[in-house]
């Protein structure tokens, strides 16, 4: 489904909330994915498994926090989207 041109893109968007291109995966799990606990998201993250790339401030860290690029989790937003509006699509038309 096409977003119409005068809106916002979605990276514009969380950028602006954020206040930042990278934000903390506790921040995304908390708000977009909150049926998974910190500590499975935080095991998925090592393992690369989250459906959108996550890395450390300091890679040669374990301490440091994970992080989410705005870009990134802007185009699985918008890919979970576009599938439930195709989905949407299917069963109302």
């Amino acid at each position: 489904m096409k977003q119409p041109t005068d809106l916002p893109s979605t990276a514009f968007m969380l950028a602006m909330r954020y206040q930042s291109q990278h934000i903390p995966l506790a921040d995304v799990i908390k708000q977009y994915m909150p049926h998974l606990t910190y500590d499975y998201a935080h095991r998925r993250a090592t393992e690369q498994s989250l459906p959108f790339p996550v890395f450390r401030s300091d890679p040669n860290s374990k301490k440091s926090a994970y992080l989410v690029r705005v870009s990134d989790l802007a185009l699985w937003l918008d890919s979970v989207a576009e599938q439930a509006a195709r989905d949407w699509k299917n069963v109302n038309e």
